[in-house]
């Protein structure tokens, strides 16, 4: 029987004591894995192991049992195949246990990519994975810890997209938003205060995602307080900028090129760079024949793309019968 059967055949059981379930994984932890090791560790519990073990620990509320489980058994979670069917559970041992007797286990399995034989598709990046378990969490010192986490995994992904699954959008209800609406709720003001600093230093052009997600909870916040400051001064150097592009926008179009060269012909030149749009010449140029004339005329055409161009030729035959010509180029 596979590991997993045999902790799906417990859970009829349940309650189990921590002692039947402690001799459980010690003769589980000679079966697990896929037995495909070349690919990695591969020598943790299966997701679907886990998955049942979580909730035979929370009923067994054996604080040091758990921390050997998330320690020893249960593999990094990031990227793991079906990792999000493991959040109740996780959840439920969170809610269940003193942070400080399984914390530091919780955050390396949530925190860190798996280094597990993967066989099918990947599962959610961690960070993810943290912002949807602290999602279910009410204020105190687990959440506080993930939610710090989670800033930090934020900060490298957004400044280091080459550390990120591809797959990840930052600014996804899912990420951004979980991460500003604890944020802005937690009682501990650190994680708030590093996100602000963070996002006061990009781009104004790319904060409008961000903006418009956490206006959704400020509502509660001080119009006078150090939240809601800060948070108005993040709009505010979003506005700054729209309003630098209206200003931009609105400059009335001009043909003016001032930086416009036509090397040899300045007259053509001047053109160019003034406000006129359209010029006429005579007798701009000479040729010596009429296949002259029209090989430069398909020479401007062709090197000054975008305009139309009318040339009209006139000369002498050598048997004295003049010659008029006029080409019309258009592109």
């Amino acid at each position: 029987m596979s590991v997993e059967l045999a902790v799906e055949a417990l859970m009829p059981r349940r309650p189990m004591g921590a002692a039947v379930l402690r001799a459980f994984l010690d003769e589980a932890s000679k079966k697990l894995g896929s037995g495909k090791k070349f690919w990695g560790c591969d020598d943790k519990a299966s997701v679907r192991f886990c998955r049942s073990f979580c909730e035979l620990l929370v009923d067994a509320g054996d604080p040091e049992l758990t921390r050997l489980f998330f320690t020893e058994f249960c593999p990094r979670l990031g990227e793991l195949s079906d990792n999000t069917t493991l959040i109740p559970g996780i959840t439920k041992v969170v809610q269940t246990f003193d942070w400080n007797d399984i914390g530091a286990a919780v955050l390396d399995v949530l925190g860190n990519r798996t280094r597990e034989y993967v066989e099918e598709s990947d599962g959610e990046s961690e960070l993810e994975l943290t912002l949807q378990v602290l999602d279910g969490l009410d204020d105190g010192a687990a959440l506080q810890a993930l939610l710090k986490m989670a800033v930090a995994l934020t900060i490298k992904a957004d400044t280091d997209p080459k550390s990120r699954d591809e797959s990840i959008d930052l600014n996804s209800s899912k990420v951004i938003g979980i991460l500003w609406k604890h944020a802005i709720a937690s009682s501990d003001n650190e994680a708030f205060e590093t996100l602000v600093s963070h996002f006061m230093q990009k781009d104004p052009k790319e904060l409008g995602p961000m903006i418009e997600v956490f206006s959704q909870y400020v509502g509660d916040l001080d119009e006078a307080g150090e939240k809601f400051t800060a948070l108005a001064s993040i709009a505010a150097k979003r506005l700054k900028w729209l309003k630098g592009e209206i200003r931009r926008l609105n400059i009335p179009f001009s043909w003016e090129m001032p930086s416009a060269t036509f090397p040899g012909i300045p007259k053509i030149e001047e053109f160019l760079r003034g406000p006129e749009t359209s010029m006429k010449t005579v007798g701009l140029k000479s040729f010596k024949g009429l296949p002259e004339a029209r090989k430069y005329a398909a020479e401007c055409v062709r090197d000054n793309q975008g305009c139309v161009l009318h040339n009209e030729t006139r000369g002498e035959r050598q048997d004295g019968v003049r010659d008029d010509h006029k080409d019309e180029e258009v592109v």
